[in-house]
């Protein structure tokens, strides 16, 4: 059963992925109360995240699911 929501979970991240912009919208909305530092709680596959970083924005992403935790701390 775990493994069926973590596959659920997985599925609506790269769905949400996948409307660029959109992701670029919700970026450009909040751009202006981006300080220099952000870390980004909830990352999740990091859509968003690479938008802000492609800003110029240093982010620090992180995430309470370890498989994603890893894959940032892998990635940077």
């Amino acid at each position: 059963m775990k493994s069926q929501k973590h596959d659920y979970q997985k599925e609506i991240l790269e769905s949400l992925g996948q409307v660029g912009k959109y992701n670029e919208w919700i970026v450009e909305k909040f751009e202006k109360f981006l300080g220099d530092n952000i870390l980004e709680l909830g990352a999740g596959l990091g859509n968003i995240t690479t938008k802000i970083k492609d800003k110029g924005f240093n982010i620090t992403p992180s995430d309470v699911n370890r498989r994603i935790a890893n894959f940032f701390s892998q990635s940077s």
